[in-house]
């Protein structure tokens, strides 16, 4: 006779304690993994560097070309603070998501097409809020990644970033200047016109 217990036959506080042991271990195993957050910039790029106070976080309207055209700075670009001056601004873009690429930092890596001029793209990067934990930017990040993920395949958007100059490494849909909105603050779906 087989006197293992069947689920249904232990007793009720029994299954309640199991089933509270599994949950606690994954999630224990799930905050085990870790988030590989990046290095180069990395302060710049979730707004936790020295230069942070002197963003103007209110958006100037332009377009992906546009910003492909800004000159890049003369010079070392700051490790740990911000070229002035499009690095201190706040662009919005209305573009069209060409894709969205999880990139080793943890980043949501975006290609944005202009809307105007077909094939002309930059990039826009949402940091993980995990790697923003502890600013105020963490939660703005999880909601630009909540937004995104309702969008439709090819969705088009306002895309609202931080100025940044990237270095070249080889990144699918950079602009010639290598300029990036990174990090993205918001994105705001636009309704097609019927």
């Amino acid at each position: 006779m087989n006197t293992t217990p069947r689920w249904g036959a232990w007793p009720r506080r029994g299954r309640l304690s199991t089933l509270t042991l599994l949950v606690a271990a994954s999630s224990a195993a799930a905050q085990a993994q870790p988030v590989a957050c990046g290095v180069q910039r990395w302060s710049v790029k979730v707004l936790l560097d020295d230069d942070t106070a002197r963003v103007d976080f209110t958006p100037r309207r332009t377009t992906v070309g546009i910003l492909g055209e800004l000159p890049r700075p003369e010079g070392p670009i700051p490790g740990h603070g911000r070229a002035a001056p499009y690095e201190l601004q706040t662009f919005t873009v209305r573009a069209r998501i060409r894709a969205i690429r999880v990139e080793g930092d943890a980043d949501w890596h975006l290609i944005l097409e202009d809307t105007a001029a077909a094939g002309v793209t930059m990039i826009a990067e949402v940091p993980d809020s995990a790697c923003a934990l502890g600013t105020r930017w963490a939660a703005v990040y999880a909601e630009v990644r909540r937004t995104l993920r309702r969008l439709p395949k090819y969705g088009l958007v306002d895309v609202t970033g931080v100025g940044f100059f990237d270095y070249a490494h080889q990144q699918r849909g950079a602009a010639p200047n290598i300029f990036e909105l990174h990090p993205v603050i918001k994105v705001t779906p636009v309704l097609s016109s019927p």
